[in-house]
């Protein structure tokens, strides 16, 4: 394991930046557990005269939990979080776009 790659392994476990999430693949796959970093998007791109809002929640995944997550699976947020904590991103989510970073260390997953 390198330098970058335990810093995010860091990242990933500190409990005031990453959460607990499961990975639920297309089918009958097996739920896989991982820790999630939320990244937060801006809600809208500017392309010149027009603006185009972008939909859902982008998290960051290690490479090392989750080697290969697929378009189409689900990703379950916040399962075990206490009812006064409840975020908007919370429950069950579609995973529409999956990423490889340049590191080649975490998937950017984009959910809705």
């Amino acid at each position: 394991m390198n330098a970058f790659a335990e810093a995010l392994a860091v990242l990933h476990a500190d409990p005031n930046l990453g959460e607990d999430a499961v990975y639920l693949p297309p089918g009958n796959g097996t739920p896989v557990p991982c820790r999630v970093l939320r990244r937060q998007p801006d809600p809208l791109a500017d392309m010149g005269q027009h603006h185009v809002r972008q939909v859902g929640w982008v998290f960051s995944i290690r490479v090392a939990e989750l080697p290969l997550p697929i378009k189409g699976a689900k990703l379950e947020l916040g399962s075990g979080r206490e009812p006064w904590g409840v975020m908007p991103w919370d429950g069950l989510r579609d995973i529409f776009d999956v990423q490889l970073d340049e590191s080649m260390l975490t998937h950017r997953v984009s959910v809705r």
